[in-house]
């Protein structure tokens, strides 16, 4: 710790000084409930990890590489005091093992399988990786008493619309305990449910009974797919550049009539990154509400291009997004259409830049290929099913 600081003796252990008087403990290291806490932690950790020799992501500070002769590579994640080990190497695992146990008190729990809620099941003989929530997710139904619940096909139906405080619109803690609960699980595998929950979000000051009935059918959505998770399948051949699909929902809130944001990147077989959030104004076209779309989603490129190159894999060729709305296109490409969008916030003519720097290309896509259309609106059963599997690596399955 570097301040000083004193507290009062904890009760039972009390000492009086030789006259009597009343003593105070002066702290000699951080402990849980200080303010700097949490930070005396990192930069106690970050220093050792530095002083072993690896090095800290730019695009992740709790991600850290150390790169050895042979191509070999020893990848670290950190997770408050939980950490994660890859490596090419087992050796490189062995030692890292052995001088951080010397350092702090340690357990090692051997190959990863749960981890926050998440359980990791690896198939080495197939390539096979997959990521789901199952656990997370039962005991989820059973807090909140639907673990019985029969199942439904789709998270979501319309549009929820806004109720004032005057129409019995309260805030409700069931309600934000389950919508709590549910963007845990949305945010680490369950892309599927993202854009129901986001939607539940904005109404957790001032909620109904409709509203309820919706957090519920979220919840009915996943006892019928709790089992579902993302699958990541490799070979030999694989590519290792991340594909992106952007898309947006043109005044869909009926409440504000701004549009939703939704974005997701793949790598492989399956999604690394996904978003869906209603955007900050109100677009005057589809075109800007898809223009608005794809800067988000060349934002969040820019950081995995970033994170792959530090794991190794830098991206030489520009990043493909994929895009259904031409007008957008040909907007991030050069500014024909100054007239008609002139009124655009400058920050979002951040894509052209990007786009002439070569690193990121907006390419069309048919709507009906549309990846991100999961992440903008409410879709019926059958296409719901179609584009969860495609995205989840389920290409084919159930």
């Amino acid at each position: 710790i570097s301040e000083e600081i004193y507290l009062r003796q904890p009760q039972g252990f009390e000492q009086q000084g030789p006259n009597g008087e009343e003593l105070v403990c002066k702290l000699n290291k951080s402990i849980y409930g200080l303010k700097q806490a949490a930070r005396d932690w990192n930069d106690t950790i970050d220093k050792w990890m530095r002083d072993y020799g690896l090095v800290a992501s730019i695009a992740d500070p709790c991600m850290y590489v150390k790169r050895a002769h042979h191509n070999n590579i020893l990848v670290i994640l950190i997770w408050v005091d939980d950490i994660i080990l890859a490596g090419s190497c087992m050796n490189m695992i062995d030692d890292f093992k052995a001088a951080i146990s010397e350092r702090f008190k340690m357990k090692d729990l051997g190959e990863l399988k749960f981890i926050l809620g998440l359980e990791v099941k690896r198939d080495r003989g197939k390539r096979r990786i997959e990521i789901n929530q199952e656990a997370y997710i039962a005991q989820m139904l059973e807090r909140f008493g639907m673990s019985k619940c029969k199942a439904v096909p789709t998270p979501a139906e319309g549009v929820l619309r806004r109720i004032s405080t005057e129409d019995g619109g309260r805030a409700d803690r069931d309600y934000m305990s389950i919508v709590g609960s549910l963007l845990y699980a949305a945010m680490v595998s369950r892309l599927d449910i993202t854009h129901a929950v986001q939607a539940l979000g904005r109404h957790l000051q001032s909620s109904g009974p409709e509203h309820m009935v919706a957090a519920k059918r979220v919840l009915r959505y996943l006892q019928g797919t709790k089992d579902l998770g993302i699958v990541y399948q490799g070979d030999t051949n694989t590519d290792t550049s991340i594909v992106g699909f952007s898309d947006s929902d043109w005044a869909g809130d009926k409440d504000t009539r701004r549009s939703t944001t939704g974005f997701l990147f793949m790598l492989g077989s399956g999604v690394v990154s996904w978003s869906s959030k209603l955007q900050p104004t109100v677009a005057l076209s589809s075109a800007e509400a898809e223009y608005m779309a794809a800067c988000a989603a060349v934002q969040e490129a820019i950081h995995l291009r970033q994170l792959l190159e530090d794991l190794g894999y830098k991206q030489d060729q520009a990043t493909v997004i994929f895009e259904d709305n031409q007008g957008c296109i040909a907007l991030s490409e050069n500014p024909v259409f100054h007239k008609r969008t002139k009124h655009i916030d400058i920050r979002y003519h951040f894509i052209r830049e990007r786009v002439a720097s070569g690193e990121i290309e907006l390419r069309y896509v048919a709507t009906e290929h549309q990846l991100a259309d999961l992440l903008t609106k409410a879709l019926a059963g059958q296409r719901t099913v179609m584009l969860r599997n495609r995205i989840m690596g389920y290409v084919g399955g159930n």
